[in-house]
């Protein structure tokens, strides 16, 4: 049985679909803003080089599938298409001190 995450199921998948959102919108400091610092030093450069070809990128993800959640961590999956060989990620969100979710890592 395949699990998939509704639009509604989650603060994750709200987090995850405006980070989406807001790269193809080329608001890169909207999306930075809903990532942990640790993933704001590690991808700020790579928003910078994706940010031409974001929304074929998005379009490409399959949904997000979830794998391991807790309260404070939740790990999900999601497959994309490269060069024509699928390739899947892991994708990481954390609670923050103030309750909010972010991106921790993809």
């Amino acid at each position: 049985m395949r699990l998939r995450l509704r639009e509604d199921a989650c603060p994750r998948y709200f987090e995850w679909t405006a980070i989406n959102a807001t790269l193809k919108a080329g608001n890169k400091a909207a999306a930075m803003a809903r990532l942990t610092p640790t993933a704001q030093a590690n991808y700020g450069a790579a928003f910078d080089l994706i940010l031409p070809q974001v929304a074929s990128i998005i379009a490409s993800y399959s949904p997000l599938l979830p794998v391991a959640i807790s309260p404070d961590r939740a790990d999900y999956l999601v497959g994309r298409t490269i060069d024509g060989q699928r390739a899947i990620f892991g994708i990481q969100f954390i609670r923050m001190d103030d309750g909010t979710w972010k991106l921790e890592s993809m």
